[in-house]
């Protein structure tokens, strides 16, 4: 099959595009008329105008650079090594997403499994289609190839490594593949080549325990190297990707780090960081998240909120799209974990006080997002440029201008979203980034994609 570098457009007919997008202009009216309904606040109406606003800055462009990130038929020997001949790696004629347009166009990188899953999140909530179509949407052809990627990644530890990072990676890094390529393969009802450490918990097998959580005292002693005080964000990012894991040890790990996190939260702020800033909040973010998957309230509930607001509303020039994204996670986070540990009551009181400043808070947020936005519709990690690590494994050409996948889920899609739930509004109410059109635009690219030939 012909092979080739670079990105392609959709060959959509001009009158199929006019036909999608007149039904898209109808059925937008609809959606904002509904979410104005279900939105309980009594400045809705400024608050709708201000969320428009947001919308706005998302259009085409970020639909064909992610369409453009597929791989159809992956060559590891060319992709990794430069050779022209396939030596039939068992990854060879497998699919998959790569991070970014720099990792698909030179030698040395391959499709990643966090990507792929961020990209079936994306197109199921996003417009494009929907939970219970979204296998159908991408086709069998493409499915099975994308599982098949998914599945030999397993290695027979029970973990799923990339061969162009190996098992020299961090422990949060192989948490994040494990449980992602779990989620996809989830999806299919695919079965793993290998037992996984889920397997080992209910047999009772110790060979897929990690070392820092072999036996209890092990994991206090890992805690107590942690610099979480200084480094709440880098710290809470590793805890939190480790939680699905720990719980297959037994309540009494996860007691263990809850007793950290609560002795290490500050009571002047709520957080685990000196000052409410963007590294503050994103710490914030990360911690409250481990809280919720162990089913825990977060201690100073009140304090932790208003820290996180203020990062909402802070006049700092955020570095990373992240930093934009994190305080609104943490508000959405904070007011499930009141409702549920606290009480209906005092997530109202605070949800009453979000939204006084929601119209400000929004139009902030746009600002403060068009920082990240590149001009083929892509938006990136940093300002410029597009992150070329994932916890330290290589994802892309160092220092490129380029969007990457992490900011084009985080900075779009997901920051709709995460504000339409911090506003009390279910994703089923809310209005869709994209629509029929956008759905026609990707399958078409998709579809149309030859295999990768690297520079």
């Amino acid at each position: 099959m012909e092979k080739f570098i670079g990105s392609i457009d959709h060959n959509l007919s001009p009158e199929l595009v006019a036909e999608l997008k007149a039904r898209d202009k109808e059925t937008k009216k609809r959606q904002w008329a509904n979410f104005e309904e279900k939105l309980e606040a009594p400045n809705k109406k400024e608050i709708v105008e201000a969320f428009k606003e947001l919308h706005s800055i998302y259009d085409e462009g970020l639909i064909k650079w992610m369409a453009n990130l597929y791989d159809p038929d992956i060559c590891v020997c060319n992709e990794l090594y430069g050779k022209t001949e396939c030596e039939h790696h068992p990854l060879c004629g497998t699919a998959g997403f790569h991070y970014t347009h720099s990792a698909r166009d030179n030698v040395g990188y391959l499709p990643v499994v966090e990507a792929m899953n961020s990209i079936y999140d994306f197109v199921e909530s996003c417009g494009l289609t929907d939970y219970d179509h979204v296998n159908e949407w991408f086709g069998k052809e493409h499915g099975d190839k994308m599982m098949n990627f998914v599945e030999n990644l397993q290695d027979p530890d029970g973990f799923f490594y990339h061969p162009q990072w190996g098992k020299n990676i961090g422990i949060g890094r192989r948490c994040r593949d494990y449980d992602r390529a779990l989620i996809l393969l989830g999806r299919y009802g695919r079965k793993t080549k290998y037992p996984t450490m889920r397997d080992a918990a209910e047999s009772g097998g110790e060979l897929l325990i990690p070392d820092n959580m072999k036996t209890l005292e092990a994991f206090k002693e890992y805690l107590a190297t942690l610099d979480i005080d200084h480094r709440s964000y880098h710290v809470g990012s590793v805890l939190s990707e480790q939680v699905s894991t720990l719980k297959t040890r037994g309540p009494e790990y996860c007691q263990a780090l809850l007793d950290f996190l609560d002795s290490h939260q500050r009571e002047d702020n709520g957080i685990w960081n000196e000052k409410c800033d963007y590294y503050g909040s994103n710490g914030l973010m990360k911690i409250a998240g481990a809280y919720t998957k162990l089913g825990k309230p977060v201690p100073n509930p009140e304090k932790a909120i208003k820290a996180a607001v203020a990062a909402i509303m802070s006049p700092e020039n955020p570095d990373t799209i992240v930093t934009v994204w994190n305080p609104w996670v943490s508000v959405k986070r904070l007011l499930i974990n009141f409702e549920e540990y606290y009480s209906p009551e005092l997530a109202k009181k605070m949800r009453d006080e979000l939204y006084k400043i929601a119209p400000d808070a929004i139009r902030m947020t746009k600002e403060k997002t068009l920082k990240f936005k590149h001009p083929d519709g892509s938006f990136s990690y940093l300002q410029g440029l597009a992150t070329w690590t994932m916890q330290g494994a290589p994802c892309g050409v160092p220092r490129t201008a380029e969007g990457d996948m992490d900011a084009a889920v985080l900075g779009t899609n997901s920051m709709v979203w995460v504000i339409s739930d911090a506003l009390g509004v279910e994703e089923k109410d809310g209005v869709p980034l994209y629509g029929e059109y956008e759905s026609a635009v990707f399958k078409n690219i998709m579809d149309n994609r030859k295999p990768v030939r690297k520079v």
